[in-house]
Order: structure tokens, then C-alpha cells, then sequence
């Protein structure tokens, strides 16, 4: 537990860092609507703004489809590891292009819309947390590898303990980071929606460290 504290601390800072500046921009002057882009551009000029922005559109584009693929291989796991009646990677491929449609359906709403659905969605994931600590207290002792609120699990877990992921390479400290680091990647929601707050100047910084403290905090206790 060292080990995660640490990758999650180190992650973290950097994250922190990056939401500084973003409050000193948007605190620094009127924050009009237009988010990052908005931002660079009033800080690097209207050249370069554009050319950060259109790359900051391709790869928001490509990590969508990451999400939504490593969403369908989550849900093929878990609700349909036993299915044979249809091809695992057309079940796979299924899955995630009814994901991508229900997203491409709530970007026809607008941001207004996505808002009033981002309650729900944080309110699940709120749920999901809750229940995930519950579960610490449950004993399982049916379940391999599950030992329950257990003294010795918590000594011998301290320090670092890397194994081989499924391809069989050895984790190291790095590649964990790398698996890691995406789950403080979301510093950019507030940012975005400089047009629809109403004070952005004051609640993008805010609520961006804020949103990294709570964050950091559930980690931590996970």
C-alpha cells in the first residue's frame, strides 16, 4: 500500500501542478467560453492556440475510442465472460459501438444536457464507491486471494510487490504509473466549460483542486 500511495502521490502532484496553471489563466483576466483552447490561445497567441487546439482534438477523439473499447472489454468481462452463442470479439466490437452511439446521442444534447446527465453519472459513481469500501468489510474467505480485514495481508502488502501482467512481462514501477496515471487525467472537465459556468474565473480553479483533493482522498482510502 506504500507502493500505491506513492504512484497515486506522484501522479497527483503532477496533476496539481497542471491545475495551478489552469487556475492562473483563468483567474488571470475575463475566462470566456472555449475552455483549454481559450486558454492557450490567450497565452500563447492565436497561432498557436489553434494548432494546440486542433491537436487537442485529435487525441480527445482517439482516447474516446480507448475509453469506449477498454469500457466493452470491462462489461464483456463482467456480464458476458460465459456467452458463446456469439464471437467474443464481435460481442466486444458490439458493445462498444452501442457505447459510442449512446455517447454520440448525448453530444447531440448539448452541454446543458450532458450536465444534467453528468448528476446521474456522478451520483453512480458515488454508489460505486461506497459499495466498493462495504465490500473491504465482507468476509469472502470463499473468494481466491481474499482474505478479508486481515493484519497480516495489511504487513505483508507495505512495500512494493510486482508480478507479471497476462502477457507475462514483468510490472515494474513505471508501467504500473502508466496504468495508473489516467485515472487523475481529468483536470480538463472543468476548463471546459468555461461558457456554461457562471463565474469561470473563480470556479474552474476551485473546483479543479478541490475535484483533485476529494480524488486523491478516495484513492488513498481504496
Amino acid at each position: 500500500w506504500v507502493g500505491a500511495l506513492l504512484l497515486f502521490g506522484l501522479a497527483g502532484t503532477t496533476v496539481t501542478l497542471t491545475a495551478l496553471s489552469i487556475a492562473a489563466i483563468s483567474t488571470n483576466g475575463a475566462m470566456k467560453g472555449g475552455g483549454a483552447y481559450f486558454m492557450i490561445s490567450r497565452s500563447l497567441g492565436p497561432e498557436m492556440g489553434a494548432a494546440t487546439g486542433v491537436v487537442y482534438y485529435v487525441a480527445s477523439a482517439c482516447s474516446c475510442a480507448f475509453y469506449v473499447i477498454a469500457f466493452a472489454e470491462n462489461m464483456q468481462d463482467t456480464f458476458f465472460s460465459d456467452t458463446h452463442s456469439i464471437s467474443p470479439r464481435w460481442l466486444l466490437t458490439l458493445i462498444a459501438t452501442a457505447a459510442l452511439f449512446l455517447l454520440f446521442l448525448v453530444a447531440l444534447g448539448g452541454a446543458s444536457f450532458f450536465l444534467r446527465l453528468y448528476v446521474g453519472i456522478f451520483a453512480l459513481l458515488m454508489i460505486s464507491i461506497f459499495v466498493g469500501m462495504l465490500s473491504f468489510l465482507i468476509d469472502k474467505s470463499d473468494a481466491p486471494g481474499y482474505t478479508g480485514p486481515n493484519i497480516h495481508t495489511f504487513v505483508n502488502n507495505t512495500m512494493f510487490s510486482f508480478t507479471v501482467d497476462e502477457t507475462g512481462k514483468q510490472m515494474n514501477f513505471i508501467s504500473t504509473l502508466v496504468i495508473i496515471f489516467p485515472a487523475v487525467m481529468g483536470v480538463m472537465a472543468g476548463s471546459n466549460y468555461s461558457g456554461d459556468l457562471k463565474d469561470p474565473g473563480r470556479s474552474i480553479g476551485r473546483g479543479t483542486l478541490s475535484a483533485i483533493g476529494i480524488s486523491m482522498a478516495t484513492y488513498a482510502v481504496l
